[in-house]
């Protein structure tokens, strides 16, 4: 689906994922399915520490 809203190959569509993932992870979702595994950890590692920083600084 992603790589129709792109208009590329399935192949291509890394950055579409990976937004897809960061909006799912600020969401709180606790399982997200993925096939570029690092990349999207290395997102949903950043998404955590943001939300952490914003929780220690009273933001939400």
């Amino acid at each position: 689906m992603i790589f129709k809203l792109l208009d590329k190959a399935p192949a291509d569509i890394l950055g579409g994922s990976l937004a897809c993932a960061t909006i799912a992870a600020m969401k709180g979702a606790q399982i997200i399915r993925v096939h570029d595994v690092k990349e999207t950890s290395d997102v949903v590692r950043v998404v955590h520490a943001m939300h952490e920083a914003a929780a220690l600084l009273g933001e939400s």
